[in-house]
């Protein structure tokens, strides 16, 4: 008898140790791996760090649980889609004309990253309730303040007639909008849905202090997207909760008729003027290349196959200046018609599902296809602001799609 108990023990025991321990390992190192990416945006000095941090805690543990959990992995169709786009953009590699070996590795690195973060995603949005939204507070955290300081640094020390080019990981202007404009249309969705007055104060301030940050990085095409975000937010938010806006709104034309009388504000922020000579001239001479071969594109890690001097610029471009562009060049229409099928589907996913943070999800995708069209370069970059603003979106999304799917066909 007791050694039959003693072989129960240490087969349940063996159990533990083998699998469940296991699992709440990797999940919680997967957690806090994803934590310190996300938040690494805005504490880490260089993008290089940031990308070792991501190898350590979360490429590694999803390899193991890739291995181990296979079967608890959920492939809906949202998750096929996207694998499609990323293993096509892999294959594409093949008729590139800088076809190597480093060609090769270089782009199956970065489809490999791509898809740990898409397993990591999905894994976590499942077993872990809540997290993006507990996790978009710690980020907020981290934003608020870098843009206290960036718009205290400015100020003091060039002027708001330069703009703000951020910090670290983020510092380059157009970047640090991006990725900043998710955290504004986050806190201000905050704003709108809180009942209790402390955080409806708190949700302001912060998406106060967000949107000078957006104003004063003076990028327009994430200015235009953050426009459309707001409007997506206030369609999307109880309409009992709108009419906070009516005070905010007549302060602001308030505040905004003395400025304009008073400073010279417009000549300073939005000296930058609506013309797109450089990026114009580079779209044409892309265009000119893709369409030799419109179909599957030049290949990925291909070479740009144009080169384009700027109007009072001394050195070329090959930069495609808009990621959508840079996937029609090196993807052809298929990368385009599948990258287009996720964005849609997402959306529509995003729109329709019962977990009330996929809709903030889905309004990011729609304000970084936005942001992205005039900006970016790869749609399947190594770890960067697309990642923010269109693959993490997306993995949550996915990771909850068919048991929003699941809801929707059970009886009532």
């Amino acid at each position: 008898m007791s050694r039959t108990i003693a072989m129960s023990t240490n087969k349940i025991l063996s159990e533990i140790k083998s699998k469940k321990i296991l699992y709440i390992s990797l999940g919680y190192i997967l957690l806090l791996g994803l934590s310190l990416f996300l938040t690494g945006y805005f504490w880490q000095e260089k993008a290089t760090r940031l990308q070792t941090l991501y190898y350590l805690l979360v490429v590694t543990p999803v390899l193991l649980t890739i291995i181990t959990q296979i079967k608890r992995y959920d492939f809906n169709l949202l998750f096929i889609l996207a694998f499609s786009l990323i293993v096509y953009y892999a294959a594409s590699v093949l008729w590139s004309d800088m076809l190597s070996s480093d060609t090769v590795f270089r782009q199956v690195k970065k489809v490999i990253l791509l898809l740990s973060l898409f397993f990591s995603v999905s894994y976590v949005g499942k077993q872990f309730s809540d997290y993006d939204n507990k996790i978009l507070h710690v980020i907020l955290f981290f934003a608020t303040s870098l843009a206290l300081y960036n718009i205290y640094d400015l100020i003091t020390t060039v002027g708001i007639s330069s703009r703000i080019g951020g910090w670290g990981v983020l510092d380059n202007a157009n970047t640090a909008a991006e990725v900043f404009g998710v955290l504004f249309l986050f806190a201000f969705m905050q704003f709108l849905k809180s009942d209790q007055k402390p955080k409806i104060l708190i949700y302001l301030l912060i998406s106060t202090i967000i949107f000078i940050e957006m104003i004063l990085n003076k990028s327009r095409g994430q200015q235009l997207a953050l426009f459309v975000g707001i409007l997506l937010v206030i369609y999307f938010s109880p309409r009992q909760n709108l009419k906070r806006l009516i005070p905010i709104l007549l302060l602001g034309v308030v505040s905004l008729g003395f400025i304009l009388y008073s400073t010279d504000i417009i000549e300073t922020i939005f000296n930058r003027n609506l013309r797109f000579d450089c990026r114009t001239a580079i779209w044409q001479e892309l265009m000119t290349t893709a369409m030799q071969s419109p179909i599957f594109g030049r290949g990925a890690g291909a070479s740009p196959g144009y080169e384009v001097y700027c109007s009072n610029q001394t050195s070329l471009y090959y930069h495609a200046h808009s990621v959508y562009m840079n996937t029609f060049l090196h993807t052809g229409l298929v990368g385009v018609v599948l990258g287009l099928s996720l964005t849609g589907y997402a959306v529509i996913k995003a729109f329709n599902s019962t977990n009330k943070n996929d809709v903030f999800w889905g309004i990011v995708i729609i304000y970084g296809f936005i942001a992205l069209l005039p900006n970016g370069d790869s749609l399947v970059p190594r770890p960067n602001e697309v990642w923010m603003l269109f693959w993490i979106p997306v993995a949550f999304i996915a990771s909850r799609a068919s048991i929003n799917q699941q809801k929707e066909l059970s009886p009532s």
